[in-house]
């Protein structure tokens, strides 16, 4: 039995993950609808369609019923919370969706990372609520429950807004993944009200929460604040070479097959702060390798380091597509550092045990300690 507060001519049924019928945390966005429906309530039946969309996230939901201007009542009649009727089934068609043709021809030729995830579209819900539609693969079964991190960072690799949980709210948990096989996964995250003008990088990990170990980071798009508002949109990879860069011949790979080339490089001093921009090429697929940037003094010793992804821990390696061109944008503060000369050391390691670097050459040859140092000094006085 529903309160009438209005004319109540028209009912809505929404289909929605059972998450929705928790508490959100103070912030959170709540999750998406899957489908919704209205219909005016003319007759004294109402007819619901609610196609499903190919790649909503398989499960069960549950049918949120709304009126218009009305509340459900209760047996004492006292007004209750949301209106869910019998759950329902849905079975995802996102093997047989479109994924991007990279992807795609990745899986035909059996190279396909073991893990994986892919974002299938952004859009906004409202000025400061952003969906995104996901999908995640796993080549074999996975034994442990691991949760996603889905964040809007800053150039810096500053988190600004930040969704953490299990995929599909708990309702998709990893070790339900079937192997061979993407699983859809569809989110919502809650956007700062304003920022600095400019782009900002969607980013997702997927993670151990027992160890905090990183499994998976991948860049799931691009935001951009301007005019006031915000813009969502998926990220396309660059193949042109900035033409004001310092040349370097530095290449990065193994087997006497280059992974990353290092075209050039800018070197800025604003006061205390340097201020480098490393351009990097993909030659073929990389991998996922960590890139290191050392700051030495005069003794070779390392006094400051930036380790992670590049573009700010935003866009690994494994994420590049061949012949792709990345700026990696770094600031290295001068403030605190006795006076000196100091050089740049720059290279990639494997994230396995050891964390073994990649071989480095130039036009001399194979470099020692696997790392280029860029051929200026950087003089603090």
């Amino acid at each position: 039995m529903y309160k009438r507060q209005g004319d109540g001519r028209a009912a809505t049924l929404a289909l929605v993950t059972p998450a929705s019928a928790r508490p959100t945390a103070d912030g959170s966005a709540t999750p998406p609808v899957v489908v919704a429906a209205t219909v005016p309530l003319s007759a004294a039946t109402a007819l619901f369609v609610l196609p499903i969309p190919p790649d909503a996230p398989p499960g069960l939901y549950v049918p949120r019923l709304t009126l218009d201007g009305a509340r459900p009542l209760l047996p004492s009649g006292g007004t209750r919370g949301d209106l869910f009727l019998r759950p329902v089934r849905v079975e995802s068609g996102i093997r047989n969706y479109e994924l991007g043709m990279e992807s795609r021809e990745a899986e035909d030729a059996g190279r396909q990372p073991a893990l994986q995830v892919e974002t299938l579209g952004l859009a906004l819900r409202d000025a400061t609520t952003l969906e995104g539609r996901f999908a995640w693969y796993t080549a074999r079964p996975l034994g442990a429950r691991y949760q996603f991190s889905w964040r809007l960072q800053d150039a810096a690799g500053g988190t600004l807004a930040q969704l953490d949980a299990q995929p599909g709210y708990g309702f998709q948990p990893s070790t339900l993944w079937p192997a061979g096989q993407w699983t859809a996964d569809w989110l919502a995250l809650r956007l700062p009200d304003a920022a600095v003008e400019g782009d900002y990088p969607l980013v997702m990990r997927l993670y151990d929460p027992t160890s905090g170990q990183t499994l998976l980071t991948r860049r799931a798009g691009v935001m951009t604040w301007a005019d006031g508002r915000w813009t969502a949109r998926l990220h396309e990879s660059s193949f042109a070479l900035p033409t004001d860069l310092s040349p370097t011949t530095a290449t990065f790979g193994r087997d006497d097959v280059p992974r990353i080339a290092l075209p050039g490089y800018r070197l800025a001093r604003d006061d205390d702060a340097l201020r480098l921009t490393l351009v990097w090429q993909a030659a073929g697929a990389p991998g996922d390798f960590t890139r290191f940037v050392h700051l030495l003094d005069a003794g070779g010793n390392i006094v400051a380091q930036v380790d992670g992804a590049p573009a700010g821990d935003s866009y690994p390696t494994g994420q590049w597509q061949p012949g792709e061109v990345v700026a990696d944008a770094l600031t290295f503060d001068l403030s605190a550092l006795p006076p000196g000369e100091y050089r740049v050391a720059v290279g990639f390691y494997a994230p396995t045990e050891g964390l073994p670097r990649l071989p480095a050459t130039d036009g001399s040859g194979l470099l020692p300690d696997g790392r280029f140092i860029l051929p200026v000094k950087v003089v603090v006085e």
